[in-house]
């Protein structure tokens, strides 16, 4: 089963390559014990990653969790997207006026 999926994962279009002049888009999505994140342009995946939440962040609002989500991708990725423009895609309604937000917390 691994191999299928490490081999689905390899083969086009699954994956896409680089283009700078276009630009990138990161979704990010919490949930109860995990995060995912996928990096992406024009709609097609480019590369991806999932990681279980700290004990620290279960515990923590929907909020929370979600912008550390954000963080965490923009930091690894951070070679592809400083210097460019990307876009990231979140569905918590909050987050979506983040930079409008009168900052309150230590994680804003």
């Amino acid at each position: 089963m691994f191999t299928n999926l490490k081999d689905a994962l390899c083969r086009a279009p699954i994956l896409g390559l680089l283009d700078f002049s276009l630009p990138f888009v990161v979704e990010t999505n919490a949930f109860g014990v995990g995060m995912g994140v996928i990096l992406s342009k024009q709609n097609h995946p480019i590369a991806f990653f999932s990681k279980a939440l700290c004990s620290k962040l279960l515990h923590a609002s929907t909020y929370v969790k979600k912008l550390v989500s954000i963080m965490v991708a923009v930091k690894k990725w951070q070679q592809y997207l400083l210097g460019h423009h990307f876009m990231i895609l979140t569905n918590h309604c909050s987050l979506k006026e983040l930079m409008l937000q009168v900052i309150q917390t230590l994680e804003q």
